[in-house]
């Protein structure tokens, strides 16, 4: 069976133009379809390192497609992209395998940075790295951000395994501020890696940043040192624990 780098789903022919003009540009090779049923039949026929699709499509929604590639091929990292970009359908598509999760309009840079991830990944068992040992305290964002649960019922937050690529490529960090609320699903911290590469990292609880772990605060590169999977970024003191939780994994 042959491969090619990326098969792109999207009705929009200006979307599909803008990812051939950059995607030629990376020499990275892309395969194109319009619908959710033409994607299936191709991803029949030929293999793909990354699917990247669009939320809303004509007959078959970007989330049922979802659903096929995380049953049928579990290694294949799936982007979720949309133009109806709520909260609700982040964590809808993290729960059901997305590898990452992107709004319309959408920064090149973090297309690209998502790719390189998603390359980067590609061929991997999406699984939990941190050994939970039947400990309940950790609770998972998909693979894209973990948190746990302490003691004084504050909650930890982490990067998931998707971001394990580019932690020797970290140049900044920019975290929400302390005693910023932070929604569920939403953006908690931004990465800039070299080349100018974006990645948003979404927070699995809602609640009130209380803390940032000054060690990768003050050295961002501290990270390429330490255990991805179980060095905490942030502490929030979260609002909906209860009811979240049921949105995670």
């Amino acid at each position: 069976m042959s491969q090619t780098d990326i098969l792109l789903v999207e009705d929009e022919e200006v979307i599909i133009s803008a990812f051939k003009r950059f995607l030629k540009e990376e020499r990275i090779k892309l395969d194109a379809v319009t619908d959710a049923e033409e994607a299936v039949h191709r991803l029949e026929k030929k293999s793909y390192k990354i699917v990247i699709s669009d939320l809303m499509l004509p007959n078959f929604s970007g989330l049922d497609l979802l659903k096929v590639v995380s049953s049928k091929m579990s290694k294949t990292p799936f982007v979720v992209i949309s133009g109806y970009a709520t909260l609700s359908n982040a964590i809808k598509s993290f729960k059901l395998g997305a590898f990452d999760f992107i709004p319309k309009p959408f920064d090149i840079d973090e297309i690209l940075g998502v790719v390189y991830r998603a390359l980067a990944f590609s061929g991997k068992t999406t699984k939990h790295h941190i050994n939970n040992d039947g400990n309940k305290a950790f609770h998972f964002l998909g693979c894209h951000s973990w948190a746990k649960k302490e003691s004084a019922g504050t909650v930890i937050l982490g990067l998931g395994e998707t971001f394990s690529s580019i932690r020797e490529r970290i140049v900044e960090m920019e975290f929400e501020p302390v005693n910023s609320e932070v929604t569920q699903g939403n953006v908690f911290l931004k990465i800039e890696s070299k080349h100018e590469r974006l990645h948003n990292v979404r927070a699995p609880f809602s609640g009130t940043i209380i803390e940032i772990n000054k060690n990768f605060y003050e050295k961002p590169s501290a990270l390429a040192k330490s255990n991805l999977s179980e060095n905490w970024l942030v502490r929030m003191k979260p609002e909906f624990y209860e009811g979240e939780v049921l949105n995670l994994s």
